[in-house]
């Protein structure tokens, strides 16, 4: 069985090789602590930026991402997978 390689495993894949071949293979693993307290710092932020933004210049429109937003912990170089964290 063939399997298509999209963005996402793509991207994945630039990131972490284990982590490409997870999403190849429809399997994703358990966010770590660290990266739950990034994602909801982030979200956060973009909320109070957003809110600054509207309240300096009025309306704001958003725009969907055009490029998918890495992960923190996951930079090129890092080694990644079972026994090397990431």
């Amino acid at each position: 069985m063939r399997r298509i390689v999209t963005d996402q495993v793509f991207t994945a894949f630039l990131d972490c090789a284990h982590k490409g071949v997870m999403y190849r293979n429809r399997r994703h693993g358990r966010k770590s602590e660290y990266q739950e307290h990034a994602e909801s710092f982030d979200k956060t932020y973009r909320e109070v930026a957003l809110r600054r933004l509207q309240s300096q210049h009025g309306a704001v429109r958003q725009v969907p991402r055009l490029a998918p937003v890495r992960s923190h912990g996951s930079g090129y170089g890092r080694r990644c997978g079972p026994s090397g964290g990431g």
